[in-house]
């Protein structure tokens, strides 16, 4: 059930905890996961851009300018429906590839000492201990590097997109209302205004779903969860259960958007609110259970009450989604439905 949720949570890099028990050649450790982590966000960037740039030469190629001309809608179609492609995915690897990047920091080794005065030591690296961290000074360079250009940029460069389209945007238009209202007072051109004036720009398709779910005062939360998610993975790859401070710090980031949450309510939808609000909790009693030591004869009831937990709330989604489903069907046997009662009732007029 744990592989399954790991799956469904699309974690891509972590789907097989040890892929050498099939075959010894299947050696993932963390240099090969990093290296994926590294590539991954390339590649998807890349095969849409190669793509587009591949049908754009052929239609060059093959076309007269007419036909090219007349293309050109589906071309910029394409571009849109690639680019939304393209920052979905960014979006769904980040937190997995975050954390194969914090794997390999110099604050992910551990010194193992060898004598009671602590002169001889060995490093090795928190998520393996089979690798030598001496080893490591080229990717701790990388890891440092990638920090800046993907774990720091990426949702920089999103909350700037979407600060751009939902926040300075419309006030700008706002703004540019108010002052054409006051140099127009005559009441024709009240209402050439009200007709002309700007309105409010909505976001490209491509960023509505980081705030399609958020009222339109919470257009940043996604963000926020974002930040909240790889915090609490940067601590606990750094340092570990056994920090007191990771443990700490981790609870009362459970506890702060919990209750932040429970005070602002900032999803749209009361549902969506209720389900976001008990997979915190989900999250928070997980926290609590690994901070704590629990006697061994209590390890398996309390392994099994996280797997029931976390799969309720597989359940809840998958419900939803089913809802959903049965919904838009009923409302087109429905709408199918009046359409041909009024067929025939107009063929039943005709026929009168």
């Amino acid at each position: 059930m744990g592989k399954f949720i790991s799956a469904f949570e699309i974690n891509i890099l972590r789907l097989f905890v040890r892929p050498r028990c099939f075959d010894e050649k299947l050696d993932l450790n963390p240099k090969i996961q990093f290296i994926i982590g590294a590539i991954s966000p390339v590649v998807i960037v890349l095969i849409p851009f190669l793509f587009y740039q591949s049908k754009k030469l052929y239609v060059i190629i093959r076309f007269s300018p007419v036909i090219r001309m007349s293309l050109r809608s589906h071309f910029q179609n394409l571009e849109t429906r690639l680019f939304a492609c393209v920052v979905v995915l960014l979006f769904v690897i980040y937190p997995p590839v975050c954390s194969v990047i914090f794997s390999l920091y110099p604050m992910a080794c551990k010194p193992f000492y060898l004598n009671q005065d602590q002169t001889y030591n060995i490093t090795r690296l928190r998520s393996d201990l089979d690798v030598d961290c001496t080893s490591l000074q080229v990717y701790h360079i990388f890891a440092f590097i990638l920090t800046v250009i993907y774990v720091i940029a990426f949702p920089a460069a999103l909350l700037y997109l979407l600060c751009k389209n939902l926040y300075w945007l419309p006030r700008k238009a706002d703004s540019l209302t108010e002052d054409l209202s006051h140099e127009n007072t005559d009441e024709s051109h009240d209402s050439l205004i009200a007709n002309d004036s700007p309105k409010h720009p909505s976001p490209p398709t491509w960023l509505n779903f980081l705030c399609e779910n958020y009222k339109k005062e919470f257009w940043f939360w996604e963000i926020v969860e974002l930040t909240r998610k790889v915090t609490q993975t940067l601590l606990i790859t750094l340092f570990g259960w056994e920090d007191r401070l990771t443990v700490i710090i981790t609870t009362c980031i459970s506890v702060l958007f919990l209750l932040l949450h429970a005070r602002y309510r900032p999803m749209k939808s009361s549902y969506e609110q209720g389900l976001q609000m008990f997979s915190l909790t989900v999250i928070f009693i997980n926290v609590i259970v690994a901070a704590n030591e629990f006697p061994n004869e209590e390890e398996v009831p309390l392994s099994v009450l996280l797997v029931l937990l976390n799969i309720i709330v597989l359940v809840i989604i998958g419900g939803e989604f089913l809802v959903t489903i049965v919904i838009h069907l009923k409302g087109i046997v429905g709408s199918t439905r009046n359409c041909i009662t009024q067929m025939v009732h107009r063929s039943s007029e005709d026929h009168e």
